[in-house]
């Protein structure tokens, strides 16, 4: 789970103390790795998104002691750790809006719709339901000037697609057209013009 943020990188891997996933934080040249969770820290820590100012780390966790993950913030030593979003079904791929005023997640309230692309303000008031489908939405991506979003949304048995949105759930249009492949893990070029994402389509698929 790699992020890039004001020069440096935040991702996620094994604690050499725990064994849990936790966030560290690199230069790009791979100097000055930093742990930003204590090194015993049982819990799991990943969906690491930076703050504009690249002063604080928006994150999903277990750190509540039960299984389920939910969203918090943290500055970058670690310190000022609050809870965005504490629920009893999973809340998971936190992303800064650029005017750091917002959060867009996703989770699981509604067993009918199950995955869905939720909003909340940073002190974690005002949350709502932006997309809620039949389709499990994930993964949403904030454009660099805040007014779109980009996110994923299928199921097995119709494959993955990229969905474009306003940014207040309005729009909806999808992007790609998978017939049955694998489109995931959108993201914005710094520009806004163009979108990377993940995708199976030149691989071979088994009957």
């Amino acid at each position: 789970d790699v992020t890039g943020g004001v020069g440096r990188i935040a991702y996620i891997r094994p604690s050499p103390g725990s064994g849990s996933f936790h966030i560290y934080v690199i230069q790009p040249d791979g100097t000055s790795e930093v742990s930003v969770n204590e090194d015993t820290d049982l819990a799991t820590y990943s969906g690491t998104s930076w703050s504009p100012d690249g002063t604080q780390i928006a994150f999903n966790s277990d750190r509540s002691g039960n299984a389920n993950h939910n969203i918090y913030v943290m500055n970058l030593d670690g310190s000022n750790l609050r809870a965005v979003v504490e629920d009893s079904g999973g809340d998971f791929a936190p992303a800064w809006s650029p005017d750091g005023q917002k959060i867009l997640f996703q989770a699981w309230r509604d067993d009918t719709t199950r995955w869905d692309i939720y909003i909340v303000d940073i002190d974690g008031s005002n949350e709502q339901r932006l997309i809620g489908t039949e389709l499990d939405e994930q993964l949403p991506s904030w454009s660099p000037d805040g007014s779109k979003i980009l996110y994923q949304a299928g199921r097995e048995d119709i494959g993955t697609d990229i969905y474009l949105a306003n940014a207040d759930g309005s729009g909806v249009a999808r992007v790609t057209s998978g017939n049955g492949r694998v489109h995931s893990s959108p993201a914005w070029s710094p520009d806004g013009s163009q979108i990377a994402f993940e995708s199976n389509l030149h691989q071979a698929v088994i009957q």
